[in-house]
C-alpha cells in the first residue's frame, strides 16, 4: 500500500511503500517515526506516524485488471474443447477473474481503512489512574 505524510517546509506529498496493515504493525517494525526527504525543497522530514496516511496503490489495481484481462481469455482456451458445455462454462468462469479483481480491491481498501482509522497518540487513553 502507498502511504504518504506531507513536508514540513513546502508542504508537498512524501510518498514509500509499506507493507504494514495498521499503524501498530508499522509502529513494531520502523518506529513512531518516519524519517522522509522531500524531493521538492530537500529538507529532511520526521514525521511521527498518526500523521501518515495510506491510499490505493496503483499495483494493485494493475496486478486486479491484469488478473481479468488475461485470466478471461485463458479460461476460453483450457474450456473450449467441450463445445456442448461452451455456455455453461462462460457463463460460470467469465465471473472468476471477475470475482478475484473485486476480492484484491477489498482488501486494498480494507488495509487503507484500517491504517486510515487507528492512531498511536490515543492508545493509553483509555486507561484510568487512582
Amino acid at each position: 500500500m502507498k502511504t504518504y505524510g506531507k513536508c514540513k517546509n513546502c508542504n508537498t506529498e512524501i510518498s514509500f511503500w509499506s507493507f504494514a496493515d495498521t499503524r501498530i504493525d508499522f509502529v513494531m517494525e520502523k518506529g513512531e517515526f518516519k524519517e522522509l526527504n522531500c524531493d521538492t525543497c530537500g529538507t529532511n522530514n520526521r514525521i511521527h506516524i498518526d500523521n501518515l496516511h495510506a491510499k490505493k496503490s496503483r499495483i494493485a489495481q494493475i496486478l486486479a485488471f491484469l488478473i481479468v484481462i488475461i485470466g478471461t481469455p485463458l479460461l476460453f482456451y483450457f474450456f473450449s474443447s467441450k463445445s456442448q458445455t461452451l455456455y455453461i462454462i462462460i457463463g460460470s468462469f467469465i465471473l472468476v477473474p471477475i470475482v478475484i479483481y473485486h476480492i484484491i480491491q477489498r482488501q486494498e481498501n480494507n488495509r487503507i481503512n484500517s491504517f486510515n482509522r487507528l492512531k498511536i497518540k490515543g492508545r493509553n487513553s483509555n486507561i484510568s489512574l487512582k
